[in-house]
C-alpha cells in the first residue's frame, strides 16, 4: 500500500499534497508550550521602549504611544523636547575652578530630542505655569536689580543694611524660579541619557504599567 502511494505522489504532486505524502509534520509534538506574555514583552523591547522601577527607558530612536505623559489620557498632540544630561558626580570638578567643571560638562553631556504626547489640557496648564514663573523671576531680577542700585547710591545707600536682605531675596528667588521653571518646561526629567537610550522620570503610571519590565542596558 506505501509502495502504490509513492508511486501516485511522484506521478500526481498535487494528489501528493492532498495524502501528505513524505511531508513531515511541522508540529513537533515534544515541545515545550508557549508561555503566556512573551509576546507583549517582545513587542515591548521591539518599540524601544522599557520599564524600570518608576522611570522609563526609550531608545533615542523610539515613539512614545500616543497618550499624555502627564495624564495618562489618548492624545494626538506632541511637544518636541530637547534634553540632556551628565553625570551629577561632574558637579564636584567645581572645586578645582569653575571652568574646569564647564569644560567637562560641555565635552561629557548626552543629549537626547524627544516628542512627548502631551494633551491640550496639559499643554495649557504648562503654559499658564511658565507665566506665572515668568513674572516672578522678573519680579525677583527687579529686587536684585534695586537691591544692588541702592547699595552702591551714594545716597541711599551708605551706612543702611537695608540693600542686603533685598539682594539676598532677589537672588535666591531667582533661582527657585530657575530651577522650578526648567522643571516645568521640560516636562518630564531625564535621569540618565547614553549614545542610544535615555531614562524618564515624571512618566504618568498607566503608561509604565503597560510596559515590559525587561532588561535595560547599561
Amino acid at each position: 500500500m506505501n509502495v502504490t502511494l509513492e508511486v501516485l505522489s511522484s506521478t500526481f504532486p498535487l494528489l501528493s499534497d492532498r495524502l501528505n505524502v513524505n511531508q513531515p509534520s511541522q508540529t513537533n509534538p515534544y515541545a515545550a508550550p508557549m508561555q503566556q506574555g512573551v509576546a507583549s514583552v517582545n513587542s515591548g523591547t521591539a518599540s524601544g521602549l522599557w520599564r524600570e522601577d518608576n522611570k522609563l527607558v526609550m531608545h533615542k530612536d523610539g515613539r512614545l504611544p500616543d497618550v499624555c505623559v502627564k495624564s495618562g489620557v489618548k492624545t494626538g498632540e506632541r511637544l518636541k523636547r530637547k534634553m540632556s544630561w551628565h553625570n551629577p558626580w561632574i558637579a564636584l570638578t567645581i572645586l578645582a575652578g569653575l571652568l574646569v567643571y564647564v569644560i567637562l560638562a560641555l565635552v561629557l553631556t548626552k543629549r537626547a530630542t524627544i516628542d512627548l504626547p502631551l494633551c491640550e489640557t496639559e499643554k495649557a496648564k504648562r503654559r499658564k505655569m511658565l507665566g506665572i514663573l515668568w513674572v516672578i523671576g522678573l519680579a525677583c531680577l527687579g529686587l536684585f536689580i534695586g537691591g544692588l542700585y541702592f547699595a552702591i547710591d551714594q545716597t541711599f545707600g551708605r551706612g543702611s543694611t537695608l540693600p542686603v536682605p533685598i539682594i539676598i531675596l532677589g537672588a535666591v528667588g531667582g533661582i527657585i524660579t530657575l530651577i522650578m521653571g526648567q522643571k516645568v518646561a521640560g516636562v518630564v526629567k531625564p535621569t540618565k541619557i547614553t549614545d542610544t537610550h535615555v531614562w524618564l522620570k515624571g512618566v504618568h503610571p498607566s503608561i509604565l504599567e503597560n510596559l515590559p519590565a525587561a532588561q535595560t542596558p547599561a
